[in-house]
């Protein structure tokens, strides 16, 4: 993937982290899906390159 797609992914992350008020179980997996969604484009963009 590349670069632009991890910098949308963060800039969704921030958005969304922006709008939430509490933390409750619901906001917590929907920051969790979003963080294990960037951290897999990482993870592929560093295998690529090795």
């Amino acid at each position: 993937m590349k670069p632009v797609v991890l910098q949308a992914q963060a800039k969704d992350l921030h958005n969304y982290l922006k709008t939430v008020n509490t933390l409750d179980k619901n906001n917590i997996v929907e920051i969790n899906g979003k963080l294990v969604k960037i951290m897999s484009e990482l993870n592929e963009n560093l295998a690529k390159m090795q």
